[in-house]
């Protein structure tokens, strides 16, 4: 609920900004969440589908915030939204059963794919 809230508000690019602070916050929390459940033994395919939504907005956000900081060339930052994507990351989590009800649940992974190589390459030059 505070992303859908923060997002129409929210200004990325503002450092202090309240909206992108609590936007960030919350998607870090449901990052928060995935941990959780990936730490046990509990199918997710028995999950309510809604947690797939939030899930796809948590990683949405995560893209959106990963996207600000390659343009600001922020490695740093970069580099932990890339690790908090990736464990959004479908592949990795296992959470796939709880996505399948979505309507278009790969558009969102191609960006966050894109956006996870465009890191990837800056972290390459970074180290060069």
């Amino acid at each position: 609920a505070r992303i859908q809230l923060h997002d129409p508000h929210a200004q990325l690019r503002v450092p202090d900004d309240y909206s992108a602070i609590q936007l960030l916050s919350a998607a870090r929390e449901i990052l928060d969440l995935i941990y959780k459940i990936s730490a046990t033994s509990f199918d997710v395919a028995y999950l309510d589908p809604a947690c797939g939504f939030c899930w796809f907005l948590a990683g949405a956000t995560i893209t959106r915030f990963l996207r600000v900081k390659i343009d600001a060339q922020d490695a740093e930052e970069v580099s932990a939204l890339t690790q908090e994507l990736a464990a959004i990351n479908l592949s990795e989590t296992g959470i796939r059963p709880c996505l399948k009800f979505m309507v278009h649940p790969r558009k969102p992974l191609v960006k966050a794919q894109e956006a996870l190589a465009r890191a990837q390459e800056i972290e390459i030059k970074d180290s060069q």
